[in-house]
């Protein structure tokens, strides 16, 4: 287990995680190499898709009333 601990420092982020914090361009990069452009570009629109209906759905959860 302290293997995998120090091992997960060397660990890349995820193109999703890239994406989510504006890196968008390296993560493009990333799925390009994966799957190519029409691949890279459906996972980045499905992501930013994704990651919007996370921001909603936290918004009204702050504005449900119990």
């Amino acid at each position: 287990s302290l293997t995998f601990f120090v091992g997960v420092f060397w660990l890349p982020e995820s193109p999703r995680w890239l994406i989510q914090h504006g890196k968008v361009a390296l993560g493009e990069s990333i799925l390009t190499k994966i799957g190519g452009n029409d691949f890279a570009q459906k996972t980045i629109h499905d992501v930013e898709k994704s990651l919007e209906n996370v921001q909603q759905e936290s918004f009204k959860l702050l504005l449900k009333a119990d």
